[in-house]
């Protein structure tokens, strides 16, 4: 017996305290079942991680983890868990390895990590390989094109949970109802800035800062939307898609996180460009409406108008200026090497004390680039600046040849996942979107999904370059070309 299907087995006759399986039994018990078990718990952690993405921290992380373990699993028993990974798989390896480089470069430098949850921050970037292995397990009977049938209903999973919270977001401004107060987990924490507009909320969802909610949402929306409105898909999923669409994007202009409005626009833009080859005038009516409708939403919102008039200003900046200011002092005297990936708040609290004493957000650089370079020095820099390059340069490729084939459904996942690239990238310039949980999970489905639905079907491929009808599949709604 290979030795991984051996360690996978004796896993099963593992004693628990709530029914485990007798080891007599276990041994009878063929590996093949436990490899369907394997794939059946990663199908399920994959769905409960994408429900939860935009809900709870605590959720996403224990369903990705269920999906990890059984991809783990399955791929110790001789599944091909990481093949057809492309054009996710270097980029991601490139971003990990150098993220690690840099913790042990800084520790041999003399600045110890602050501790093993900071010392291993780089394992969130391994997301969309772990959604990609997961939603590409076979399991016998399945069709070519079940894994983007798999991809097509993680994200139904995510928008059944987007339009929980829009439909929360909707009214939080207005009551200041906050969910977790109402678990009573925690008070009300964040309120909207006095001076903008009196007597109103952030729209926070049931997260404790307002900038994660539009980060934990605006990946998915921009794949969501592409595949909603150039996909062939049945009714009852494009209303899905559609309305999640619409619910992340009102809850994350509600949330008055001025970077989120440039993001849309840029969604709205790439959206435009990366499709305007397969579908010209719906991408342009699409994008007329959706435009049209946010903008009088924000203009009909008070806070909106006035935030965006007093957040133009020199001094309503003045914290992020002063988090620079520090981030170029420690950068100064870790040139080389950096202070290690997940480390600054550690090593800048002398700086500071003596610039601010007091001030409290010292965990990164407020800008994804200027903190890979304090935390990994050029190294780390460069292989962020690569993660971008290399992704959107696969994901065009992608994109190009899923329309010379005609696969709608290819070409649309491609669009989606430059628009989340370009949103991650301006979002990128102003927050730490690989340092937070919630967006570092959300560009990973974001990514994942769109790799697998990019990639057409192998029985797909030679109708596809003919123009024939595939066959009714298990996709619904994948690709009729």
């Amino acid at each position: 017996m290979p030795p991984g299907r051996a360690c996978a087995r004796s896993l099963v006759m593992l004693p628990s305290r709530a029914g485990a399986i007798s080891p007599a039994a276990a041994s009878h018990l063929p590996a093949s079942s436990v490899s369907r078990a394997a794939a059946l718990a990663a199908r399920a952690g994959l769905l409960a991680f994408a429900f939860f993405l935009p809900i709870s921290i605590a959720g996403m992380q224990i369903g990705l983890g269920v999906a990890a373990a059984g991809v783990a699993v399955a791929g110790a028993l001789g599944a091909p868990v990481w093949r057809r990974t492309a054009p996710i798989a270097w980029p991601v390896l490139l971003l990990v390895a150098a993220a690690i480089l840099s913790v042990a470069l800084a520790w041999a430098a003399g600045t110890r990590p602050a501790g093993p949850f900071r010392a291993t921050l780089w394992k969130t970037f391994l997301t969309p390989l772990v959604v990609v292995a997961a939603l590409r397990l076979e399991r016998a009977g399945d069709r070519p094109d079940s894994p983007r049938a798999r991809a097509l209903a993680a994200l139904a999973a995510w928008s059944a949970g987007a339009i929980v919270v829009g439909a929360i977001a909707l009214v939080q401004p207005w009551t200041g109802f906050d969910p977790l107060s109402w678990l009573h987990t925690a008070p009300i924490r964040t309120t909207a800035e006095r001076a903008a507009w009196p007597g109103h909320f952030h729209a926070l969802g049931f997260f404790t800062q307002y900038a994660l909610l539009p980060l934990s949402l605006l990946p998915p929306l921009a794949l969501a939307l592409p595949v909603c409105a150039l996909a062939p898909l049945e009714p009852w999923r494009r209303a899905l898609l559609g309305a999640a669409a619409a619910a992340a994007a009102v809850a994350s202009v509600l949330s008055l996180a001025r970077s989120a409005w440039v993001a849309l626009a840029v969604i709205a833009g790439v959206l435009v460009v990366a499709s305007a080859r397969a579908a010209p005038r719906r991408v342009g009516a699409w994008a007329a409406a959706a435009g049209t409708a946010l903008g009088a939403f924000g203009l009909a919102v008070p806070g909106i108008r006035t935030r965006v008039e007093l957040g133009s200003t020199l001094a309503a900046n003045a914290d992020r200026l002063l988090i620079w200011r520090v981030c170029g002092e420690v950068r100064a005297d870790h040139p080389w090497v950096g202070t290690g990936l997940g480390n600054f708040g550690r090593v800048a609290g002398p700086y500071f004390d003596r610039l601010a004493p007091g001030w409290l957000a010292r965990s990164a650089c407020h800008d994804a680039f200027l903190s890979f370079l304090v935390e990994g020095g050029p190294l780390l820099l460069a292989a962020g600046v690569g993660w971008f390059g290399l992704l959107a340069a696969g994901f065009l490729r992608a994109r190009r040849a899923a329309v010379d084939a005609g696969d709608r459904l290819a070409a649309a996942a491609a669009a989606g996942a430059l628009a989340a690239l370009a949103a991650t990238l301006s979002n990128a310039l102003v927050h730490d979107v690989f340092h937070s949980s919630e967006s570092a999970y959300a560009i990973g489905l974001a990514l994942g999904c769109a790799a697998v639905l990019a990639r057409p079907a192998q029985g797909l491929r030679g109708r596809a370059a003919t123009g024939a009808r595939p066959p009714r599949a298990a996709a619904r709604g994948a690709s009729r070309t």
